[in-house]
């Protein structure tokens, strides 16, 4: 979502963005409604466009949710909150966290990471999930997570191996294991 404008008003400050007409992967869930694998399997790949041409900038997006997940009348995902974007070559530890805890790296809530591509790739991985699912992949939330989350297939059998094999490879605890980069994740 671009950002196409700012001011301020008094003490207040604001942005203008586009308008997308739709509404947010977080809004389709509160609904009680899934995605279909095949919807977010094209998400999936918008979501790795956008993320390149922010790897490619020397940014991370920091604070990837389905409420940042947007989904326009023509099934195009945009991705909003861009202000929680941060340079990868001026982060600190200390100027990160602000991110959804349900969708956030473990490395990032704990304080061992200040969040990269990585930790950006875990929080899609999350968001894809729960689309799917309709289940958030760490119910306890990511930060007291200690085991893998249930592979996309033991919770729907129709589940395909391979969608199921990609979330589980962008969910990985260590981020280590996880892909570094958009491209690493579209060859899972």
């Amino acid at each position: 979502i671009r950002a196409l404008d700012c001011g301020r008003a008094g003490e207040r400050f604001h942005v203008v963005c586009d308008f997308v007409q739709g509404e947010s992967l977080s809004a389709l869930l509160a609904t009680g409604k899934t995605v279909p694998e095949e919807t977010a399997a094209i998400l999936a790949l918008q979501a790795l466009e956008a993320l390149d041409y922010l790897h490619e900038q020397g940014m991370s997006h920091n604070d990837i949710s389905p409420s940042n997940l947007m989904i326009d009348g023509e099934n195009n995902l945009r991705l909003g909150d861009i202000g929680m974007a941060k340079s990868l070559l001026y982060q600190s530890r200390e100027s990160w966290f602000g991110a959804s805890p349900n969708y956030a790296a473990p490395e990032c809530i704990h304080g061992t990471s200040h969040g990269n591509m990585r930790s950006d790739l875990f929080s899609l991985g999350c968001s894809l999930y729960h689309a799917v699912s309709g289940k958030l992949p760490f119910p306890a939330g990511t930060g007291n997570a200690t085991e893998e989350a249930a592979p996309l297939r033991s919770i729907n059998p129709l589940a395909s191996a391979v969608f199921s094999s990609f979330l589980s490879a962008l969910t990985m605890l260590e981020a280590d294991s996880r892909p570094s980069t958009p491209n690493q994740a579209r060859r899972k």
